[in-house]
C-alpha cells in the first residue's frame, strides 16, 4: 500500500493543487498543532516544516475525492484528473479502453460510496458511455465489462450500466433495457453500498430500477470504471461521497 501511495504522488499533487487555499491552510495548521503535541521536548522539531507530501495526502483525504488514475493513451484528463475526454473516433476493432478511478475500496468495509457523474454529449447512434465498478486487473486497453477474447485468462468482477438502458456483469450476457436510458443532461449517481452488497444507479435523484448484487471478500477491492465511446465525449466525477456504517 505504501509503495502504491508513493508511486501515485504526482497524481495526488495535481489533486492537491486544485483544492482551495483555505482548506489547505486549515489542514496544514491542524498538522502543525499535532506536530507540536508530539514533540513538546524538542525545540528543534517545533520549527521543522511539515513535508509537502504529508500535507498533500491529508488534504486530499479530508476532501474524500476520487479521480481518474488509469486511462487509455487516447484519453486526455483535466488538471485534477476529475475529467476524462476521448480524443479519437470510435473504432470497434482497434481502440478498446477503460478509465479507472484512483480509489480502491475494500469490499468488506461496509461503506456506502457515491460517485456523482456527468458526461457532455450523446452519440447519434448506439452507446455513448458505460459506467460501473471493477476489480483488478485495471487494464486501460480493454473494455472492463467483457473480455472480447483478449483476456479470457484474467479473473475479475465487473458491473455496469449503459446510457441506452443496458446492464452487464462481467462474464454474463448483456441485459438490454433493464433500466431507463439516460443522457448528457442527467445527473448520475453510481452507488456502491457495501453494507447491502449492491451496486445501483440514480438518475436525477431517482432509482434507475436495477441493482446488482456484488461479490464481497477480504481479497476484493473495487474501483470506478468508465468507458467512453466517441471522440470529444467527456466524463466527469463532479463529487464523491463515502460514509461508513
Amino acid at each position: 500500500k505504501h509503495q502504491k501511495l508513493v508511486k501515485n504522488m504526482s497524481l495526488k499533487r495535481a489533486q492537491y493543487e486544485a483544492i482551495n487555499d483555505e482548506t489547505k491552510l486549515s489542514v496544514k495548521g491542524y498538522i502543525r498543532n499535532q506536530h507540536k503535541s508530539l514533540f513538546k521536548s524538542s525545540t528543534y522539531m517545533l520549527f521543522q516544516n511539515v513535508p509537502l507530501a504529508i500535507t498533500c495526502l491529508c488534504t486530499i483525504y479530508s476532501q474524500s475525492s476520487d479521480y481518474f488514475e488509469i486511462y487509455p493513451k487516447f484519453v486526455k484528463t483535466s488538471k485534477n484528473k476529475s475529467c476524462v475526454t476521448r480524443t479519437i473516433d470510435y473504432n470497434r476493432c482497434y481502440d478498446e479502453g477503460t478509465c479507472y478511478g484512483g480509489m480502491e475500496i475494500p469490499s468488506t468495509s461496509t461503506s456506502i460510496n457515491k460517485w456523482h457523474l456527468k458526461y457532455n454529449r450523446d452519440m447519434t447512434w448506439i452507446v455513448t458511455v458505460f459506467i460501473g465498478i471493477t476489480t483488478e486487473p485495471y487494464d486501460p486497453d480493454i473494455y472492463f465489462h467483457h473480455s472480447n477474447g483478449r483476456d479470457l485468462t484474467q479473473s475479475r468482477l465487473a458491473y455496469g450500466y449503459s446510457n441506452d438502458g443496458g446492464v452487464r456483469a462481467y462474464g454474463q450476457q448483456w441485459n438490454g433495457n433493464a433500466i431507463k436510458s439516460f443522457n448528457h443532461n442527467d445527473d448520475l449517481c453510481l452507488i456502491l453500498d457495501l453494507k447491502e452488497k449492491t451496486l445501483g444507479l440514480n438518475i436525477n435523484g431517482e432509482n434507475a430500477g436495477y441493482k446488482f448484487k456484488v461479490q464481497c471478500d477480504e481479497d476484493i477491492e473495487y474501483r470506478l470504471a468508465i468507458i467512453i465511446f466517441d471522440k470529444d465525449t467527456a466524463a466527469t466525477i463532479t463529487k464523491f461521497e463515502q460514509t461508513f456504517n
